[in-house]
């Protein structure tokens, strides 16, 4: 199934009355809930989903499926202030049912530094009071700007009241020395977390962090076996991303099921 026709099921569903309700209740069982702590946030369970909610349209829709937490996005000054306004619009409107994330990112055709601060830096100060975690997706394997825009960020969230999580998502092609050194980089940086991709992933960001900052384990196969491997590696949470649709509805409950099945603890 196409993501967009995804996306119009999910706007019929919204309007039939009591249908989220439902999908809530069926999603109920006790094998759903796997409560876990994480950044000093409380997640119903460790399975997370992102890539299929770029405007911040079905983050409550999706979180019905029995997700434990939701990712909106990514945004960057591409998606017009509108558009990220019209974001903070929909979740000011509909009291969030799940933990909420928002992915930063970078518009492709901008090659300034200025400009590329910018595009992380306007989502985050427009949504920083909506959301529970920011991601930084990095833009290109070479990490040495990453530091300029952690910094920006870090910076940023010093003008805030509250302490908004920020992690860094580290892309599978980054690799070797460059690898290590943004891992090192991170642990002296100030951000909260990692999103790793893949066993290895996890393994190595582990060891290498010596299990000081909490790491996200993105799937790959996305199958119950792999979500229950990266939890044994250390994994703190698990995410699956937005090539999906398919699968959005019954993966939550298979997943969950070999879990809770397989006593996976905090």
């Amino acid at each position: 199934m196409k993501e967009h026709i995804f996306h119009h099921l999910l706007q019929f569903r919204r309007m039939i009355p009591g249908a989220s309700a439902i999908q809530r209740y069926l999603n109920r069982r006790q094998y759903m809930s796997l409560p876990r702590e994480v950044f000093g946030i409380n997640f119903r369970n460790p399975l997370g989903l992102s890539g299929m909610d770029h405007n911040g349209e079905f983050f409550n829709q999706l979180s019905d499926f029995g997700f434990g937490f939701v990712s909106i996005g990514p945004f960057s000054t591409k998606d017009s202030r509108a558009a990220i306004l019209s974001a903070v619009k929909t979740i000011r409107s509909a009291p969030v049912r799940t933990v909420l994330a928002v992915t930063l990112s970078r518009d492709p055709s901008h090659t300034s530094d200025e400009d590329i601060l910018e595009d992380y830096r306007t989502p985050f100060t427009l949504l920083y009071d909506f959301v529970d975690m920011a991601i930084v997706d990095m833009y290109a394997p070479e990490p040495e700007f990453i530091t300029d825009i952690l910094d920006e960020l870090l910076s940023l969230r010093l003008c805030y009241e509250s302490h908004l999580p920020i992690l860094l998502r580290i892309p599978r092609k980054l690799q070797g020395k460059a690898l290590e050194q943004t891992l090192d980089f991170a642990m002296l940086s100030g951000i909260d977390g990692l999103i790793m991709t893949g066993l290895e992933g996890v393994k190595i960001a582990r060891k290498i962090t010596k299990e000081r900052l909490p790491v996200i384990g993105s799937m790959m196969k996305k199958t119950p076996e792999e979500a229950s491997a990266m939890l044994d590696l250390g994994a703190d949470l698990i995410e699956v991303d937005g090539e999906m649709a398919d699968n959005c509805i019954r993966l939550p409950r298979t997943i969950m099921k070999y879990l809770s099945n397989h006593q996976v603890k905090p």
